[in-house]
């Protein structure tokens, strides 16, 4: 667990790790098929591509490894 400049806690996955999180949230198996968004600009994510997982009144998203959307 990590603190942001605002002091926000921010949990770390580590990549070994992803695949299970993912698994236990519910979307692996939509990450794996093509079919799960980024949760900003909407473009297919893939285990490479996601940089960030939040949730969204209680659904999980991803965020994609573009700047723009991994600095929203």
């Amino acid at each position: 667990m990590m603190l942001s400049e605002n002091n926000a806690i921010i949990n770390a996955v580590h990549e070994n790790d992803l695949e299970r999180i993912l698994f236990k949230l519910g979307i692996l198996e939509k990450i794996q098929k093509g079919q799960e968004l980024c949760g900003i600009c909407n473009d297919k994510t893939t285990l490479e591509t996601i940089t960030a997982i939040f949730t969204k009144e209680g659904s999980p998203h991803v965020i994609c490894e573009k700047d723009e959307c991994y600095h929203e």
